[in-house]
């Protein structure tokens, strides 16, 4: 479950506010500051920050609030150059969380990371950039909670914990990072815009302790048909890999960059900690419109094809989840996309059922 509810986020100087529900990490209030010309004219700078405490969303209420997230970060974009082509940028983001890994026999666990990146940007074409940088990555782990019944086939070589459950300093880790991100942006959602249209593709490469590589595609279209009906299509591509071969199962890539496979292109296993470094995920609905475009009603099915994290799972694996949703567009100001279905993993047969939804709140 994601809610979002923000203030002004079309205002183009001053602060934005906002927030966030998430079903792992709880209520989460944020605000950013959007300062252009900052320091020469044309530029622009961005600072933002947000706190968030977990509680009662497991249903636990005995247990005590958890601090969940913590974020800040500034951005600064200088002023376009090489007529108008490139901008050059500096970027600083640090982010505390609280992560959920029972696949790897942890409750839960404390991950800080302090990222900084520079480099330049290029307008390509209209809609379409491509921003180069290099960076430095600082990771600290700890505050960890080992389940005692973990019944683990396997557990990561980089996972380090003393006889309290601690993460010892040699899971502190510092990776340097160069990165290529190239995105296409035809349609941006919007309140006012319900077709998204938009491509992008990163690959990045970590120098550390360890090297190791990864590369994201996603792509979202969405086709208007008549009466105001659509029909709509994602795609997201992830691989971590560390040899040559393109292998996702190199023990050189941490755990802690291994990535969930529920999500926007797949809403199902809410809740579970299915990870993975490789995975295909494929979304696909049709909606009806049952009011213009202020009421939808539609059915979705989500696949994702993805290698098994050895940690519980093993080997190619197949998951599909499929239901129905509903989408309502409230005074031009609240957008709600409510999504329930149910999912299967077929190797195992796993199953259950699952809500997953979406909200933008605009004041």
């Amino acid at each position: 479950m994601h809610i979002f509810a923000e203030l002004q986020p079309e205002q183009q100087k001053g602060w934005v506010f906002g927030l966030q529900l998430d079903f792992l990490r709880g209520l989460i209030p944020y605000a950013r500051y959007k300062y252009p010309d900052y320091y020469v004219k044309g530029d622009y700078a961005e600072f933002g920050g947000a706190l968030g405490v977990f509680y009662g969303l497991d249903l636990k209420f005995g247990n005590a609030p958890k601090w969940s997230y913590a974020q800040g970060y500034g951005h600064y974009y200088y002023k376009p150059v090489l007529d108008k082509t490139m901008k050059p940028f500096f970027k600083v983001d640090a982010t505390r969380k609280l992560e959920f890994r029972s696949d790897i026999g942890l409750d839960d666990y404390q991950d800080f990371k302090i990222k900084s990146r520079v480099g330049p940007g290029f307008s390509i074409l209209k809609n379409l950039e491509l921003d180069l940088s290099y960076g430095l990555e600082m990771v600290f782990l700890g505050d960890a909670s080992p389940l005692p019944t973990a019944n683990l086939t396997s557990r990561p070589l980089n996972l380090v914990l003393d006889s309290n459950g601690s993460f010892l300093s040699s899971a502190d880790t510092i990776w340097q990072n160069i990165e290529a991100e190239l995105r296409l942006d035809l349609n941006p959602r919007t309140l006012e815009q319900r077709l998204v249209q938009n491509f992008g593709i990163v690959y990045g490469v970590y120098f550390g302790s360890t090297s190791f590589n990864k590369i994201r595609l996603d792509a979202h279209y969405d086709y208007e048909l008549a009466n105001f009906d659509l029909l709509s299509f994602g795609f997201e591509f992830l691989t971590l890999f560390a040899d040559k071969d393109f292998s996702a199962s190199s023990q050189n890539i941490p755990f802690y960059y291994e990535e969930r496979i529920s999500g926007p292109f797949f809403r199902g296993f809410i809740g579970k900690n299915f990870h993975t470094r490789r995975s295909y995920k494929f979304a696909n609905e049709y909606r009806t419109s049952v009011y213009k475009d202020f009421i939808y009603l539609g059915a979705f099915t989500d696949i994702a094809i993805f290698k098994g994290s050895t940690y519980d799972v093993s080997g190619e694996q197949l998951g599909m989840v499929g239901g129905l949703s509903a989408h309502f567009l409230i005074f031009s100001q609240l957008n709600f996309d409510l999504y329930f279905g149910r999912d299967i993993l077929f190797s195992n047969g796993f199953s259950q059922f699952n809500l997953y939804l979406n909200a933008f709140v605009r004041f």
